[in-house]
């Protein structure tokens, strides 16, 4: 979907491109049709990575991004502990985080209305894969929680509005506690 709306736009740029130059503006300002095409789909290049790991390739973040990025990672942490659940039975601490995360998609979900930013589907299981283990699903728990931290981390340094630093700051606490409990049960294995 991502990349349909990026070609759109370019067509958009393309056409508003032909029409400025049809009346004498200077064009040589805009950039051609192909370069668009090859600067997008270059930089689109992480399109297969969503979450905090497409945050960590992301050069220039915008609110839209980090918005994007942290809910996708919410989701992608709401159904790898679903996933584990599922296969083993309420396990903790995922039967307690899996209920934790729904309240995180729920913070973020009215920040997108509020910013005119488009809502991201759930796409999460397209990236998730069945776990094998108890105790590989607490190691890829330890491990997705770290880099959700990282993520909010960076995103906090960015100039974002005070309501947005209020929820990032909460989630990335949360995923300190996460962390916590998912080291906490590592110990057992």
């Amino acid at each position: 979907m991502k990349n349909k709306l990026v070609l759109l736009a370019i067509t958009a740029l393309f056409i508003l491109s032909s029409f400025l130059s049809n009346i004498n503006c200077s064009a040589a300002v805009m950039p051609t049709y192909s370069e668009l095409l090859t600067s997008t789909l270059s930089s689109s290049s992480n399109s297969n990575l969503i979450g905090a790991e497409a945050a960590k390739t992301d050069t220039e973040l915008t609110l839209g991004d980090m918005l994007t990025y942290a809910i996708q990672d919410e989701y992608l942490a709401k159904t790898k502990y679903s996933l584990v659940v599922e296969k083993f039975r309420e396990q903790r601490p995922f039967i307690n985080i899996i209920s934790a995360e729904v309240t995180h998609i729920n913070y973020l979900t009215p920040l997108f209305t509020k910013y005119n930013i488009v809502l991201p589907a759930d796409t999460s299981k397209e990236y998730i894969e069945e776990p094998s283990t108890i105790k590989v699903s607490l190691e890829a728990g330890v491990q997705g929680e770290i880099e959700n931290i990282a993520m909010y981390e960076r995103f906090l340094k960015q100039n974002i509005p005070s309501d947005i630093k209020t929820v990032f700051t909460t989630l990335k606490n949360a995923s300190q506690n996460h962390l916590n409990a998912f080291q906490r049960a590592l110990t057992f294995y």
